[in-house]
């Protein structure tokens, strides 16, 4: 952060800011790994108090990604580490950075993008949003813009010029249905950011948002910016017992026979609704079983096993040769 000021307190925020390089360099290296428990998603606001000075903000926080344009990195600040010029431990009373040139947050902690700032991204990951706002302190400017999934602008917010040494922040808020994500400019590292507000709730704009690629789920439809699930796919039974049961596909999307219910060995009785056991069969050298005689027909391996034949139908046998003498 910097603004114009005399020539021994530039020298002595030039020491100060190569010394806060140093520290953030070897805290991000220590704390690259670190997890940190956050405010959950779609929680409406983040204070930033549960980072660790230099930790890189990123997707920290589940629901919103963090990112920059020009490829740096969102970075924790916490003013109790005394490397900023800013309202930590009192504010106004600074013996290296005057009153008019203090940065100001709610808290101990704040956003920033470190000494090579550029413009911060915050993206919606798992959802749309209707709003977001922030607080922020700026020497210079600060400019809000809210976009929607193919980077047209929806709305856009223009901050004040210079609010520091006035021991508050001012706010800056888009609302728009469909934001996809925000982009908040400035120039260079004159400017963070604290307190952020948004709803990023909305999970469609469109039906084809809600598509969950299942046919027999039914039509998810977008209704208030909301998914609602479709009614499941219901097959309605034809009646008939012997081509199986009437269910839902997703490969032909349509409703689909199960096929005959009847396990091998086993007839359908579509008039019986029902599986009947067979103890002879054709052997398949014509299409008419009601015209078999005992030479057309074998014994069904599906069959309980008999000691003779007696109990075969009259006129058939369970197979071997036609005639045979005793």
């Amino acid at each position: 952060m910097y603004t114009p000021e005399s020539a021994v307190e530039r020298d002595a925020k030039e020491r100060m800011m190569t010394s806060r390089k140093v520290i953030l360099a070897t805290m991000i290296a220590a704390c690259a790994v670190l997890s940190v428990a956050s405010t959950p998603t779609h929680a409406g606001f983040i204070d930033f108090e549960s980072g660790a000075d230099g930790l890189i903000i990123y997707s920290q926080i589940p629901g919103l990604e963090f990112t920059n344009t020009a490829g740096f990195d969102w970075l924790y600040g916490d003013w109790r580490t005394n490397t900023y010029n800013g309202a930590y431990p009192n504010w106004a009373v600074d013996d290296i950075y005057p009153f008019e040139t203090q940065y100001y947050s709610n808290g101990n902690f704040f956003a920033w993008l470190g000494t090579d700032q550029g413009n911060g991204k915050v993206t919606f990951t798992q959802s749309y949003a209707t709003y977001f706002e922030l607080g922020y302190s700026v020497s210079s400017g600060i400019t809000l813009t809210a976009y929607d999934e193919f980077g047209g602008v929806l709305d856009q917010a223009v901050g004040v010029t210079n609010n520091l040494g006035t021991g508050v922040m001012d706010t800056l808020r888009v609302e728009a249905p469909g934001m996809a994500h925000v982009i908040i400019s400035g120039t260079g590292n004159q400017w963070l950011i604290d307190d952020v507000s948004t709803d990023a709730i909305q999970e469609c704009l469109i039906d084809d948002n809600c598509d969950d690629h299942d046919f027999c789920t039914g039509v998810e439809t977008c209704v208030n910016y909301q998914c609602v699930e479709g009614e499941p796919v219901v097959c309605e039974d034809d009646g008939l017992f012997c081509n199986g049961e009437e269910t839902c596909s997703n490969v032909s999307e349509s409703c689909e026979h199960a096929g005959n219910p009847c396990p091998e060995g086993e007839s359908c009785d579509e008039d019986a609704d029902t599986c009947v056991g067979d103890d002879w069969m054709p052997d398949d050298d014509d299409d008419d079983a009601d015209d078999d005689t005992s030479e057309d027909l074998v014994k069904n391996p599906g069959a309980e096993e008999k000691d003779d034949e007696a109990g075969w139908p009259e006129g058939k046998i369970t197979g071997g040769c036609c005639g045979c003498g005793d």
